[in-house]
């Protein structure tokens, strides 16, 4: 029996560029279950350029050979991926249902993908802003003797990284620019991320995440982590303002070298690199942009400064899930 590929929630953002990817890695059609809520089933719909039958989640029947991919909510999840895993399957969760869970690990394939070496049954996907930010600086991180030991971030986050609705707010589409997503108009306007604020930290949940996923990937709770997350009228792609400080000296060849070399990251650094990063030269694309680096001295350390682009839909979620599928199979 040949494997499927079940996509739960294929007609959303992230379910339409994983189907992208799939089909780009030659994957036919025909391996492919694509299911949807029942407000967004068809009997026939075209996802990335190819007809597709799109069933309802209830109308599944999961087989042990499928890899299941769920690109839906956290409530989408918790309620099909035990029922997926009871069946036999292996799911690869791209919501943030399990990102916290013991047992099932939180992988970005190029840092810490040796997780997947014992063939866990479930998989969780990071939150798109952590995978921006780790995939520019874990190279650094792993690559000089002193250590890293904090990592200050401000992002500059797409409105897609809402879903549909986000876009919609964008556009204007809902007549008055407000929306039931985001708590101020987006269109012309920096607002801070809208996820709940943690009264006892000052903290948004968005916020929140990146620390705690980010020093779970890492296996190291001595890094200091501050974050600060805000949405931009953007539609596609979040920037990240990045700060490291290591002790120790750290040479700035030596860290536009090991960026240069690492292959998840482009450099975009200068005239001779076409300028520096952005939203639009990072749309679409595989890899993180990363450039504007600087370095200086600092408390007895190395300071370095850059700033990284990349595709929330794509690098921060569907090609990070078919690359975890790659090395699972």
């Amino acid at each position: 029996m040949s494997k499927r590929y079940v996509i739960i929630g294929a007609s959303g953002l992230v379910g339409r560029e994983l189907i992208s990817i799939l089909l780009d890695q030659g994957v036919p059609p025909s391996d492919m279950v694509v299911a949807a809520s029942p407000s967004s089933a068809s009997n026939a719909v075209n996802l990335a350029g190819c007809a597709f039958v799109l069933q309802t989640v209830d109308e599944l029947l999961f087989q042990a050979n499928d890899l299941v991919f769920c690109c839906a909510s956290a409530e989408v999840a918790r309620r099909w991926v035990p029922r997926a895993t009871a069946a036999g399957c292996t799911v690869i969760d791209c919501s943030s249902a399990f990102r916290a869970s013991q047992g099932v690990p939180l992988v970005v394939p190029c840092v810490n993908g040796e997780l997947l070496e014992s063939g866990p049954k479930t998989v969780a996907v990071p939150n798109c802003t952590t995978i921006i930010l780790l995939t520019a600086i874990s190279p650094l991180r792993k690559a000089f003797t002193p250590r890293l030991r904090a990592v200050t971030v401000a992002t500059y986050q797409a409105v897609s990284g809402a879903g549909r609705a986000g876009l919609t707010a964008l556009r204007g589409l809902g007549g008055d620019g407000q929306s039931n997503v985001f708590p101020e108009p987006c269109a012309g306007n920096v607002f801070v991320h809208e996820s709940s604020v943690d009264e006892a930290t000052g903290l948004c949940g968005e916020e929140a995440k990146v620390e705690a996923e980010s020093c779970r990937i890492w296996a190291d709770d001595a890094v200091t982590m501050s974050v600060t997350c805000m949405r931009v009228p953007v539609e596609r792609v979040h920037t990240e303002a990045i700060t490291l400080d290591f002790d120790g000296d750290v040479p700035l060849a030596d860290v536009q070298r090991v960026l240069r070399v690492s292959p998840q990251v482009q450099v975009i650094d200068g005239p001779d690199d076409g300028g520096f990063p952005t939203a639009i030269k990072a749309a679409g694309g595989d890899r993180v942009h990363v450039g504007h680096v600087r370095v200086q001295a600092h408390g007895g350390g190395t300071r370095v400064s850059l700033v990284a682009c990349g595709d929330q839909l794509r690098t921060g979620a569907a090609l990070t899930a078919a690359r975890i599928a790659q090395q699972l199979t």
